[in-house]
C-alpha cells in the first residue's frame, strides 16, 4: 500500500482493509471485484490481485500460514528477493 505514497494517505485504506479482511482466509475467500474495490485509489492493482491469490494458496496449501522456506515464499505471487 505504501508504493509511492505517504503513511498518512494510506492509513484509512489500511484500516478499512483490515476490517474487510481480518485474516488470510477472509482475503482468500473474497471475490476479486471486492478486493479491487477495497484497493481502489491506491493504484498498482496487481498488488491486490497478488495478495488475494497468495492468500488463497496459503490457505489451500499451508493451512493459512506463510511458508517458512525462502524458496516456497518466492513461488507465491508478489514475493520478490
Amino acid at each position: 500500500m505504501l508504493q509511492q505514497t505517504t503513511v498518512q494517505a494510506v492509513v484509512p485504506y489500511y484500516i478499512r482493509w483490515r476490517k474487510d479482511y481480518p485474516d488470510v482466509r477472509a482475503l482468500g475467500r473474497a471475490p476479486l471485484k471486492k478486493v479491487l474495490k477495497s484497493w481502489q485509489g491506491l493504484g498498482y492493482y496487481q498488488r491486490a490481485r497478488n495478495l488475494r491469490e497468495t492468500a488463497k494458496r496459503v490457505v489451500r496449501e499451508n493451512g493459512g500460514r506463510l511458508p517458512e522456506d525462502y524458496e516456497a515464499l518466492r513461488r507465491l505471487p508478489g514475493f520478490g528477493p
